[in-house]
């Protein structure tokens, strides 16, 4: 049971991850591949932290929404820098 509330926490994080990403965008439209692919990085952290024994705890609640967004968005990131690298060639 509490590997699926750490899963839920990250995917949780990585929604409000991309609602802050898209809402600091101006003048483009809602792209659901986007927010979707974020939504899959998210549950892949969230296996990522069930698999490292990542206990959630009332006291760490805020700390680990903070974290699985940080790791979501490093994810991502990383994801389209190699993606960029790999169509550029």
């Amino acid at each position: 049971m509490e590997a699926i509330a750490t899963i839920m926490m990250a995917v949780m994080s990585a929604v409000v991850y991309a609602i802050i990403a898209y809402a600091k965008t101006q003048n483009e439209n809602f792209d659901s591949l986007k927010f979707l692919s974020t939504i899959i990085i998210g549950v892949c952290v969230g296996i990522m932290f069930v698999m490292s024994n990542t206990p959630i705890t009332q006291q760490t609640i805020e700390v680990q929404l903070v974290a699985y967004a940080g790791t979501t968005a490093l994810v991502e990131n990383v994801l389209k820098l190699i993606y960029r690298k790999i169509i550029k060639k």
